[in-house]
């Protein structure tokens, strides 16, 4: 579960601008560059040309969800600490009835 949410998030990051045209944090993966690719030959390609393509940064999309993936596990571990510790603090001081 943990690591797709890890990957859930690097992949929402990659909506958010970091840069100009660059997309993705806290690396930057996703970068939208102009081009002629999928543009027909001919008098065409100059409006085709207007359009920005996604590029990937495949090494730094793996960084990223290494990162949230990190970020998950931490998190996951501090909570159970802290219901540990709770838990244990509650069964030590139980309320006295009388």
């Amino acid at each position: 579960m943990v690591p797709a949410l890890a990957l859930l998030a690097a992949w929402l990051s990659g909506f958010i601008e970091t840069s100009s045209l660059e997309y993705g944090f806290p690396l930057p993966w996703k970068t939208l560059v102009l081009g002629t690719e999928g543009c027909p030959r001919g008098p065409l390609l100059i409006a085709c040309m207007v359009r920005l393509w996604p590029q990937y940064d495949w090494p730094f999309f793996v960084l990223d969800t290494a990162f949230y993936l990190t970020l998950s596990y931490a998190l996951v571990v501090a909570g159970r600490r802290t219901i540990a510790k709770s838990v244990s603090w509650r069964t030590l001081h139980l309320p006295i009835r009388g």
